[in-house]
């Protein structure tokens, strides 16, 4: 429904949106390479309730950065991806603790390629959550 929603955005050049969709969207980038995680553990073990639970619980803790770095030791993603999820989240950590010193963040081109980057990489990371 994001990505839709930022097509939506972009395609209809809804600049006062776009910041708000590069905040969603860090957030899902860092959401769906857990979860691809998560799930290729739960994939390769046979597990019971109790240790889908604790498992459950430490992908959930996980950092961004070492949730990517599982993600390309277990062959999740390839290492250009986890080249561009690596820019994706120190971009997010630049955003997070200097918001106020951002002075792009009012100019709509450079959030709008901002923009479109993170949707080409939150598809591709969508992409994977369809795989059998």
């Amino acid at each position: 429904m994001l990505i839709a929603y930022t097509d939506y955005v972009l395609k209809d050049r809804r600049s006062e949106d776009y910041l708000n969709n590069v905040i969603l969207l860090y957030s899902l980038i860092e959401n769906l390479v857990k979860w691809l995680v998560w799930a290729e553990a739960n994939r390769r073990c046979n597990m019971n309730a109790e240790q889908a639970k604790i498992l459950r619980k430490f992908y959930r803790n996980l950092t961004f950065y070492d949730a990517s770095r599982m993600a390309l030791l277990t062959g999740i993603i390839d290492f250009d991806l986890c080249v561009q999820i690596d820019k994706v989240r120190t971009e997010r950590n630049d955003l997070v603790h200097q918001f106020r010193i951002y002075e792009h963040l009012s100019n709509p081109s450079m959030l709008r390629t901002k923009l479109e980057r993170l949707a080409g990489i939150a598809n591709a990371l969508l992409a994977m959550t369809r795989k059998p």
